[in-house]
């Protein structure tokens, strides 16, 4: 049911609140409590739009969405 749960949201821009560092990746979790790993350097308890990716680890794989 998670894997279904993930891969619904995949493609959707999501706000992440940022709440560790994890072995070189920045962690935080959606709204609707997905875990998502991001590479790009952030602040720890800041909210910021991710766009997830594709699977990581226990969540998604996401890239801090910047607007269009």
């Amino acid at each position: 049911k998670r894997a279904q749960f993930f891969k619904e949201n995949m493609g959707r821009t999501v706000q992440v609140l940022i709440e560790q560092k994890v072995d070189g990746f920045s962690k935080g979790h959606s709204e609707n409590y997905i875990s998502v790993y991001m590479e790009e350097k952030t602040e720890i308890n800041q909210i910021i739009p991710v766009k997830l990716i594709d699977y990581f680890h226990d969540g998604v794989y996401g890239k801090i969405h910047k607007g269009e």
